[in-house]
């Protein structure tokens, strides 16, 4: 992606922002840093913090019991697919940042492919 193409603004599942990773950069900075200023490190800064987090919650979210809570199971392992959906849609876009111009990624919905990315 070039500088003038436009980068997505959250992930598919939409849990992860890119005005949220903005807030929490500008919060943790005295002054913005350096590689804020080149478009194409400000995503793959964008990208890697979205497998951070979407890969530390799918790991808390994985020590949780839920056997004696079914239906409270079935969500958890649903924001859980969600969440390794984000992984690996900010994982190929990085890879498509990598490989040079061309169409961003987009990741099929599917609990099979969801189900590669489970902690």
């Amino acid at each position: 992606m070039s500088d003038g193409e436009a980068y997505p603004i959250r992930s598919p599942s939409g849990l992860f922002t890119r005005a949220a990773w903005e807030r929490e950069v500008q919060a943790s900075h005295g002054t913005m840093p350096r590689w804020w200023r080149s478009a194409e490190l400000r995503e793959r800064q964008f990208l890697a913090w979205v497998v951070a987090e979407a890969v530390g919650l799918m790991t808390q979210l994985g020590r949780l019991d839920t056997a004696r809570a079914p239906v409270l199971g079935s969500s958890v392992e649903e924001i859980r697919n969600a969440l390794a959906e984000d992984a690996a849609w900010a994982r190929a876009a990085e890879e498509a940042l990598q490989a040079g111009p061309g169409p961003a990624p987009s990741v099929r919905r599917s609990a099979r492919a969801a189900g590669r990315f489970a902690a």
